[in-house]
């Protein structure tokens, strides 16, 4: 008889991460990962990407690179693979991971890192044109002011 091996699934990386979506809210960070005080959201754009809607979220796609797009978005450091579970869970099994360079919009330094983003890995069919807008999602959710 065979034995059976368990396959095991790779932990999401940690470090630096571009959030363009819903996880640009820092209450959202607050509530996913048990923080005690709002994250430090460092502002960044990522450029060559475009995105559509997957319902009300955006989907980031990979394989339909514009050189002249420009993505705005945020960069936090995930400090622990359990941080980067909760992440992951909250994406869900329709994005995954890749890496990309951020480009900072603050004036400090370093002005760019290597940062992983959330790659929609969805049934394209399911997406739409269209702009995400944070405090329209916010809002629509019962989140803020």
């Amino acid at each position: 008889m065979a034995e059976q091996t368990k396959s095991h699934i790779a932990d999401p990386p940690t470090g630096l991460y571009f959030f363009y979506g819903t996880l640009m809210d820092p209450t959202l960070l607050v509530q996913l990962l048990h923080l005690d005080k709002l994250p430090d959201l460092r502002p960044a754009s990522i450029k060559g990407y475009k995105f559509k809607l997957w319902g009300p979220y955006p989907a980031l796609l990979d394989d339909e690179h514009d050189n002249s797009a420009v993505i705005e978005g945020a960069v936090y450091n995930v400090e622990s693979v359990e941080h980067a579970h909760a992440l992951a869970n909250y994406e869900t099994k329709n994005y995954t991971t890749g890496t990309t360079t951020a480009y900072y919009s603050d004036g400090q330094q370093p002005e760019t890192d290597q940062v992983t983003i959330y790659v929609f890995a969805g049934n394209r069919s399911d997406l739409t044109e269209g702009d995400f807008n944070l405090q329209r999602w916010m809002k629509m959710m019962g989140r803020g002011k």
